[in-house]
């Protein structure tokens, strides 16, 4: 240790001797100093006299940088090196400022496209600082001004004819935050370092970047649905942001799609509607997601129809709306307007209902409080607009004129401006002049999106007190949150009462009562009458005989006892003149019928009426034939449904009843002729004559096919369609709940229960080869009536060896026939039923399993399987 402690000194004075000469190891007097928190706002705060002496260069001010500088005490890199002459930096931040925010200045100007900014002096540089300090700031300032000048330039375009609300109602958000960006930009600063500058266009630039970019890759020949889905677009990527960046980027939103939620305002009627009102006469109008346009509506076997009415275009919508709330906003729309266009009288009808119930309006929501408060709103103005309607229909109030779906005060004004006298007309017209000449008032309160923004370049943040993360809305649930709620509440209300209109005033199931006695041969009555007036050959001939007196007794066709046809127009109004008029009147019709077509007593709803069917040119060659299957198919029913109707009746629909009628005609023809050869054949009864054969099975087999059809194919999804009807028409009585009943789901079920029926009877297009088949094996039977009659022009032995040819080939079809029935059977029980069917009420009446019904009738014991 001695050893140790003798050699220590050398060794230092060593080290020492090396270092006399270095800085650092120079001893410096001790100075004692408190700790104390250093910011930057004391260190600028203090007072010049108390600072302590600078440490250094970047400390002593651009006095001493630029005398450093002067006398070459200052290396500079050859990239960096300064030239042109020095400006005061007052100077160059006033003149950054300026460019942020894309003004002029004594340093920078615009370029000749107007786009872009560039230097005023070629070469100058920043007192006390060098170059490079200087660059990074300066090309923030510059993409800024260039930014600035574009986003107004693209203002500036958005306001002209061509373009849409949604793509000025951006335009005016970008207005408004560029506007509100300069202002708050330039009272904030009020003079200070670089850095601050700095922090000021960072700040400035998280707002211009977004703005730009957005105006950049906008969609605006897309409509509104696709700007709106571009500014969705761009808040969605600041959704988890932190700051005020999410509320900025919000109430843009808000301000853009305002265009789009106030039309769907007007669409449901919780807005008074402005313009020119949407209606179903105006071809080609289009406003928002709703077009008035002629559409052709095609069934399975390629037939055709049009229609005029409004259509939903969801390519007109966000894509962020839910299908089902969009859809939900149309129909209740279009509900809405056939009560204003029908029912001028009603609640809904007069603009005073709207103003009692306060709607809320159809607004953004972000915040669970936010959709909380929305909810409690939309329950109170259901309940006050459920209330208005019921005081409205018990005070009876007399039905206001109006133009339907126009805004009445506008028009009543408009009436009331020409029944003035001239002088009073005059002093109105000038004092309108004198208020438009007066300078609008300037708006003092600051709107939302110019507080935000200012409060953003404060440096502020929005902070949630009490919640978490956890508490804020997922994206994908605020459109449906937003929207769906009150055009839900909007839609249970309307909905009700169009249903309820339907029902009572125009007597709804008397309509569908009326196709399905007529259409579906649900009218036994009219049945015979109309198989009597057809077939019957012991009635008067309609046609004109030369030198033959008509004795006035009942007159028919006689078809399959005539050889000339078709028959002529007059021979068909003769035959069948009382035949609907005489069915219709034997049914008990509860209620009245609503039909603006009828002009006298005597007409029948829908001015219900035979008429002749539209053929091509090989189907008429068909219908000249008297003893072929398609002989009476240019015979069909003619009814005009009336203009209230038309949510229920629709032109496919009447397609689809007619083409039922089609085949049911056919079948009361088979039924007749069957039912005559029975007589005739038990007459002359031989058990093991192939005639009697043919005729007792071919009854048989005519009979059944008949009595599935009426009995189970048209008569079972019938009395399901009527207990859904009982059931909608039941809850009118309710209060409108969570469950929606509307005339679109009212038309939906319609059309499925004339699914059934036509799936039923072989008439969809898949079932072609069935059809097919059924249709041959009623052609033998005709071939085989058309052989009875010939039977006393030819010899019997011709007419044994045809009849046997005949029943030979009728069993071999029906085995064919019941073949095809039972395997179409078979595989229904495999499949599912369709979820449709389950919805609409109507499982296990929509699938091939009714076949089975069929079978039983046709051949219960296996007799056509076993042979």
């Amino acid at each position: 240790m001695q050893q140790e402690e003798e050699a220590g000194p050398d060794v230092t004075d060593e080290v020492s001797s090396d270092l006399d000469d270095d800085l650092w190891t120079r001893s410096a007097p001790y100075i004692k100093d408190t700790s104390t928190l250093r910011t930057w706002d004391s260190y600028i705060a203090q007072d010049a006299s108390t600072k302590p002496p600078p440490l250094n260069l970047t400390e002593a001010g651009p006095q001493a940088f630029e005398s450093m500088l002067a006398r070459g005490q200052v290396r500079a890199s050859s990239f960096s090196r300064p030239h042109g002459p020095a400006v005061a930096s007052s100077v160059v931040l006033a003149s950054l400022l300026a460019l942020t925010v894309g003004n002029e200045s004594a340093l920078f100007q615009r370029s000749e496209d107007g786009q872009q900014f560039c230097d005023a002096l070629p070469e100058f540089r920043l007192y006390g600082f060098s170059p490079s300090a200087i660059g990074a700031i300066k090309k923030r300032c510059l993409t800024c001004g260039g930014q600035y000048l574009k986003l107004d330039t693209f203002v500036n375009k958005m306001y002209t004819k061509e373009r849409s609300r949604c793509a000025v109602a951006l335009a005016s958000a970008v207005r408004q935050a560029l506007h509100s960006l300069k202002q708050h930009t330039v009272s904030r600063w009020q003079g200070g370092s670089l850095l601050q500058l700095q922090e000021l266009v960072r700040a400035v630039m998280t707002i211009l970047d977004p703005l730009h970019h957005l105006v950049s890759t906008v969609e605006l020949a897309g409509g509104d649905a696709r700007i709106v889905e571009s500014v969705e677009k761009q808040m969605v990527q600041f959704q988890t942001a932190r700051g005020l960046l999410p509320k900025i980027w919000q109430e843009l939103l808000r301000v853009a799609c305002s265009p789009w939620t106030e039309f769907l305002e007007e669409w449901i009627g919780t807005r008074p509607e402005t313009g020119i009102p949407m209606h179903r006469t105006n071809l080609g109008q289009t406003k928002g997601f709703v077009k008035v346009e002629a559409e052709v509506y095609t069934d399975d076997f390629g037939e055709g129809c049009e229609e005029v009415d409004f259509r939903l275009k969801k390519n007109q919508a966000p894509s962020f709306i839910p299908d089902d709330v969009l859809e939900m906003a149309f129909e209740t729309g279009r509900s809405l307007r056939f009560l204003w266009a029908c029912h001028p009288e009603h609640a809904l009808s007069k603009p005073n209902t709207l103003v009692k119930a306060v709607a809320p309006g159809i607004d953004w929501k972000f915040e669970w409080d936010a959709i909380q408060r929305l909810e409690a709103q939309v329950m109170v103005y259901k309940e006050s607009l459920a209330g208005a309607i019921e005081e409205c229909r018990n005070l009876g109030e007399p039905s206001s004129v109006h133009e339907p779906g126009v805004a009445r005060t506008t028009t009543e004004a408009a009436r009331g401006l020409f029944t003035l006298d001239p002088e009073e007309m005059h002093d109105r017209l000038a004092a309108s002049m004198q208020d438009l000449d007066r300078q609008p008032a300037a708006e003092d309160t600051p709107t939302v999106l110019d507080e935000l923004i200012r409060q953003h370049l404060d440096g502020q943040e929005f902070v949630l007190e009490g919640r978490s993360d956890d508490d804020m809305l997922h994206w994908s649930l605020i459109p449906n949150l937003s929207f769906g709620r009150l055009i839900q509440a909007q839609a249970q209300v309307v909905n009700r009462e169009a249903l309820r209109e339907l029902f009572k005033s125009h007597n709804l199931r008397n309509h569908l009562r009326l196709q399905h006695d007529f259409q579906l041969f649900g009218n036994g009555v009219f049945s015979s009458r109309l198989a009597q007036a057809l077939f019957d050959p012991d009635l008067e001939r309609a046609d004109r005989q030369a030198g033959v007196a008509r004795q006035g007794d009942t007159m028919g066709l006689r078809l399959g006892g005539r050889d000339t046809w078709p028959p002529a127009s007059s021979e068909l109004r003769l035959a069948l003149l009382g035949v609907l008029v005489d069915s219709f009147d034997v049914q008990p019709w509860g209620g009245s019928f609503s039909d603006p077509f009828s002009t006298e007593a005597t007409d029948l709803p829908g001015e219900l009426s035979f008429a002749v069917r539209d053929l091509s040119d090989e189907e008429i060659d068909k219908c000249v034939n008297p003893d072929s299957l398609e002989a009476l198919d240019f015979l069909r029913l003619s009814y005009k449904v009336p203009s209230e109707l038309r949510f229920v009746l629709t032109p496919l629909i009447l397609m689809q009843y007619d083409r039922v009628f089609k085949l049911m005609l056919r079948v009361l023809r088979l039924v007749f002729v069957t039912d005559q050869l029975w007589r005739e054949a038990m007459l002359e009864r031989d058990d093991n004559e192939p005639g009697y054969r043919f005729v007792r099975e071919s009854r048989h087999f005519v009979a059944s096919v008949a009595s599935y059809f009426l009995d189970v194919g048209v008569a079972l999804p019938w009395q399901a369609f009527e207990k859904r009807l009982d059931k909608m028409e039941s809850s009118l009585e309710k209060q409108p709940t969570d469950g929606l009943e509307s005339p679109e789901k009212l038309r939906e079920v319609h059309s499925a229960v004339l699914n059934v029926v036509s799936q039923s009877l072989f008439l969809r297009k898949r079932q072609k080869g069935v059809l097919q088949l059924l249709e041959e094996v009623f052609t033998i039977v005709l071939q085989y009536a058309k052989l009875r009659r010939q039977h006393n022009k030819k010899g019997a032995a011709d007419a044994a060896v045809s009849s046997a040819m005949l029943y030979k080939q009728f069993k071999k079809k029906v085995q064919v026939f019941g073949t095809v029935c039972r395997g179409m059977a078979e595989k229904a029980r495999v499949d599912k039923g369709r979820e449709e069917d389950r919805e609409l009420g109507l499982e296990g009446l929509g699938d091939d399993t009714m076949v089975s019904h069929l079978l039983l009738k046709l051949d219960i014991n296996g007799f056509y399987g076993a042979h």
